[in-house]
């Protein structure tokens, strides 16, 4: 029998929703103007948008506390314009990561003339940033036609995965520290995760792995196709 640890699922169509000039956002953790008492961060993961920018738009992004951006393209590609540095083109199976201070501010294009494009903008916590804070941009690239297993797509620590599974294939995910939780969204298709379903667009946030005597995520693609984002995420 699968012990169950401590988890909470997030549904698509319960997402916070903002909306501007050629764009429109999707919240799964409280974010500007919304606010649910139930949609607090998820200890280091401190923003979750799904966000879609029709063609020639663009949005401008103020950081409101120091973190570390992570910005993955879903649907076509994306121009990232950042102050003192040289702007970057980011297509599908690749994600951005940069480090950024409270208050500074980037700007997400869609370089199409009649396309409308989507990615998600993940906030994550800097543990003890300093002054000195490293303001770089790195691209990390990965291939989904590596099938049926979890790629990680972090720079560093290999915290960060994703992977495109078949319907009724198996996977799992052993936590580097119990101690921490696990967020996963389904991008594409549905899954079953720690026995909770979900479809695409859900999310579901899973803790207490110290608790279990294996702090291992498993779970199972429901249909083909399918594509997952895994974090390992800090609590404190």
């Amino acid at each position: 029998m699968l012990l169950q640890t401590e988890g909470r699922i997030y549904l698509h169509e319960q997402r916070g929703f903002s909306a501007g000039t050629g764009f429109n956002s999707f919240h799964t953790f409280n974010y500007g103007q919304y606010f649910d008492e139930s949609r607090v961060p998820f200890g280091g993961l401190k923003v979750f948008n799904e966000d879609v920018l029709v063609a020639g738009e663009s949005l401008k992004m103020q950081i409101q506390e120091d973190c570390k951006v992570m910005i993955l393209p879903l649907v076509g590609g994306i121009e990232l314009k950042r102050k003192g540095v040289e702007s970057e083109f980011l297509g599908t199976e690749q994600v951005v990561f940069f480090l950024g201070k409270k208050d500074s501010e980037y700007e997400i294009c869609n370089p199409y003339q009649a396309e409308t494009v989507s990615f998600l903008q993940i906030w994550l916590r800097v543990e003890e940033v300093s002054s000195t804070l490293e303001d770089t941009t790195k691209i990390v690239s990965f291939n989904l036609s590596t099938k049926n297993e979890l790629l990680p797509i972090t720079t560093q620590r290999d915290t960060i995965f994703i992977g495109q599974y078949d319907g009724r294939t198996d996977g799992s995910y052993s936590l580097k520290n119990p101690r921490n939780g696990v967020f996963v969204f389904a991008i594409a298709g549905v899954f079953e995760v720690q026995d909770r379903l979900l479809h695409p667009k859900d999310a579901l946030a899973l803790w207490n792995f110290s608790e279990l005597e294996n702090a291992v995520v498993e779970f199972e693609a429901l249909s083909n196709e399918a594509v997952l984002l895994l974090l390992e995420i800090p609590l404190k």
